[in-house]
Parts: C-alpha cells; structure tokens; sequence
C-alpha cells in the first residue's frame, strides 16, 4: 500500500502538481504514513529552489491539517480509533508517557514532538487525550514543524544540492543541536516566568 502511494506522490512531484503532491504528501506524513517528510520534500526543494519557500508553506499547511485530525481523533475517538492505530504502529508503550508530558508540560512538549523525531503521531494523539488547548496546540506545531520545512529551505538555498548529502550525513547532530535549543529556551522561560 505505501509503495504504490509513494510512486505515485513521486510522479507528482516530478509534474506541474508537485505544490498538490508536497501537501499531500505531508498530509499523509503527519496521519498515516510513518516516512519523514523530508526525504520527499528535499528533492522537489532542490529541484526547483526558486519555489522552495512555497514548498515549505504547503509542507506546514498539509501537516497542520493532518495533526488537526489526529488531534480530535485523540480527544473524541481514541478508544476505538486513536488505541489501534497507536496498537499497528507499535507505539503504545510510548502512547501514556507522551501524555503524562504533554499534561505536565504542555507547549513545550508538544513543541518538542513536532522537532524531534519523535513519532508526531504520538504527540498529536497525546495532545487531544489529554484534552490539551487546541489552539496552543496547533502553535506548538506550526512553530516546530516550521523550524523543520523552513529549515530546509535555508539549507537548500546555502548549499544546493550538497543540501541533500549534507542533511543526511549530520542529521543527527542537526536534531540534537535543535532539541539542545529548544530545552535552552524552555529552561530559559521557565526562569524568566
């Protein structure tokens, strides 16, 4: 099922619809589809720079949606819906953690979700059973995943094409080096309020 997805989201990127095919393909990122974005948004990005920024934008816009959805599946339907999906992607063991944080921790934890590579799933799921704030919710994501595709788009426009074998070979230290950030700038909050 995902190969045949797959190819045919990379055939539309390769076409006039590849704004329709990166929207879609974050959209299905962020609800079923556990393969990160980046490894379809990067070419397309590198491909045509001049469109890279619009590429985020449909990048950020598809993901909102599908984390909007999932959302609301985690606050009105996790028993039946939310609990087997967290069940086939082998994730429930992470599932009650993810929830106790976001209880505690809110924003920021769900801030930390939508940056790392902690599956999304879990964090948009966590975020609707919790009943978090839907609307801080949705900014958490917005600015964390905007980090993400925004991010790319800097490093496609520095680097070019060495974007690609750059990103893949330091893609840890790049994740460790925004995580340390953003738990700088909690901390920093945290004193501050």
């Amino acid at each position: 099922m995902f190969k045949g997805l797959k190819s045919r989201l990379e055939s539309m990127m390769e076409s006039e619809h590849a704004g329709k095919g990166v929207f879609l393909a974050s959209l299905a990122e962020s609800t079923f589809v556990p393969i990160p974005l980046e490894v379809v948004l990067l070419p397309v990005m590198i491909s045509q720079r001049q469109k890279a920024w619009k590429y985020a934008a449909l990048a950020l816009a598809g993901c909102l949606l599908g984390a909007s959805l999932g959302y609301f599946v985690g606050l009105l339907a996790y028993e039946t819906v939310g609990e087997w999906f967290v069940g086939a992607m082998g994730l429930q063991d992470r599932m009650d953690d993810v929830q106790a944080r976001i209880e505690d921790r809110g924003f920021w934890y769900v801030l930390f979700v939508a940056v790392s590579p902690v599956p999304f799933q879990l964090g948009y799921l966590g975020a609707g059973l919790a009943g978090y704030s839907f609307g801080m919710f949705l900014l958490a994501s917005a600015i964390g995943r905007g980090v993400r595709y925004f991010g790319l788009v800097v490093l496609v426009l520095a680097f070019g094409k060495a974007a690609g074998p750059l990103l893949k070979e330091h893609q840890t230290e790049i994740a460790v080096g925004v995580t340390v950030a953003f738990i700088a700038i909690y901390a920093g909050v945290s004193l501050l309020v």
